[in-house]
């Protein structure tokens, strides 16, 4: 997307500012009083992964008398892998219950809550 140039006198620069989970291509000259030599080939790495964002686009469905169908879409804003995604459920003063589906790539973004009583909350 873009490009930073970033010049120094140390045999290593740290470079900042870079988004999560991206391609990262770097090259480096050498440079005297008499100009700068050619590029370096290029090394190819990728930033560290952030916290993902809120899942987009939740939506709960009624499936039945006691289900619904809960969707929802990958964050807007791709920070990195998604490993899992986390539903939550909770009946008035009962504790919360939890499900985990699985969120790598092609898996389902979608899950059906059965059993359900009056009063849940998802």
């Amino acid at each position: 997307t873009g490009s930073v140039e970033a010049t120094t006198t140390n045999l290593e620069k740290s470079v900042s500012g870079l988004p999560p989970a991206s391609n990262v291509s770097v090259r480096v000259r050498a440079l005297n009083e008499r100009g700068a030599s050619n590029p370096s080939p290029p090394v190819h790495c990728t930033t560290s992964d952030d916290l993902p964002g809120p899942p987009a686009r939740t939506r709960a469905v009624p499936a039945g008398p006691s289900s619904v169908v809960v969707t929802w879409s990958p964050p807007t804003v791709r920070t990195g892998s998604i490993l899992h995604y986390t539903l939550y459920t909770q009946s008035g003063g009962q504790g919360r219950q939890r499900e985990v589906v699985a969120g790598g790539p092609g898996q389902p973004t979608w899950r059906e809550v059965t059993a359900l009583l009056p009063g849940v909350l998802i």
